[in-house]
């Protein structure tokens, strides 16, 4: 066996199970009702959270005004609650965040539980798996001391080194790399 096919023989047969369950759709419908749970969860969770943002907004805004001995004091003292009420925010477009982002994994299940997304990811891989065995094909034809750079620009094979060497005179010659 030659190195490093066991890995090819792993990656198709991992590719093969892959295959395997897009087609059998059980994973779809597990990941379906998961994700719809956790979208009503956190929509209700985000509701729960404006609306006591809101409440906390309200009680917040309360003034209480006296008057002894004819000076005036205006007493807020809903203001203790700002804090609270800026958590209470945050949190809500935190929950906000999340139920969009469930919302676009639903999205995503939807689309990849498709027969025709089933059917493309097959045969993307047996192309993975053709491609895998070409190559491995043509590396036994073809050795490292074959096989030579060919220059992008003109299709002639590049000469190896370092790009530089000695001209018949002894004197060092530069020569420009062709990468």
């Amino acid at each position: 066996m030659p190195p490093g096919s066991s890995g090819k023989w792993l990656l198709s047969a991992g590719l093969f199970l892959l295959v395997a369950l897009a087609f059998q759709g059980g994973m779809d419908s597990a990941g379906r009702s998961y994700t719809e749970q956790g979208f009503k969860r956190a929509l209700v969770t985000y509701g729960i959270a404006r609306g006591l943002n809101g409440v906390i907004s309200v009680a917040q805004g309360t003034e209480v005004s006296l008057h002894p001995a004819g000076m005036g004091v205006t007493l807020t003292p809903g203001q203790i609650l700002d804090p609270v009420n800026d958590l209470i925010e945050r949190f809500s477009w935190i929950m906000l965040a999340s139920s969009s982002s469930l919302g676009m994994q639903r999205m995503l299940i939807d689309i990849a539980s498709w027969p025709g997304f089933s059917l493309l990811l097959g045969s993307l891989s047996i192309v993975v798996v053709i491609v895998e065995s070409v190559q491995n094909s043509m590396s036994a034809v073809i050795t490292e001391q074959d096989a030579h750079p060919i220059s992008p620009r003109n299709g002639l094979p590049v000469a190896r080194g370092s790009g530089s060497s000695s001209a018949p005179d002894g004197s060092n010659v530069r020569r420009p790399s062709v990468y």
